[in-house]
């Protein structure tokens, strides 16, 4: 089955993305999380891209109940993972930085409007990381 083009662009930009944040978790080496990745070509992101079963999980992942999670891992990793009470945050990437925000700001947000300004963003955020610090 071959996916549209757009969605083929999509997923690379998002790939693209992971590549680099990975590369900043690796050199600066912050504490364990889980992070869902989002992003804008602009300066203003569209909080209807976080859905309520990603804000679900994430809510999930921090309560003493936990998450069970399948991962799809091709470098030895394990087949499943447990999370329990452990940090998860969505990491928005606008043109020149990722903010990276908590599910409970996401919520107030939502509340707020229909989008959050980079700016906004990066007033509430846990972390701003530059771009230029995330080359590969």
């Amino acid at each position: 089955m071959t996916l549209p083009d757009l969605p083929q662009k999509n997923k690379k930009k998002e790939a693209d993305f992971g590549i680099r944040l990975r590369h900043w978790f690796e050199k600066t080496k912050p504490f364990p999380q889980t992070i869902e990745l989002k992003q804008t070509e602009t300066n203003r992101f569209l909080l209807s891209n976080i859905k309520d079963n990603q804000l679900a999980f994430a809510h999930g992942v921090r309560s003493s109940t936990g998450r069970f999670v399948r991962v799809q891992g091709m470098n030895g990793e394990s087949d499943y993972i447990w999370l329990k009470e452990f940090p998860s945050f969505f990491a928005i990437k606008y043109p020149d930085c990722v903010c990276i925000l908590s599910p409970e700001i996401i919520e107030q947000e939502k509340k707020r409007g229909k989008s959050i300004t980079k700016e906004r963003a990066q007033e509430v955020s846990v972390k701003v990381i530059k771009l230029s610090t995330c080359i590969a």
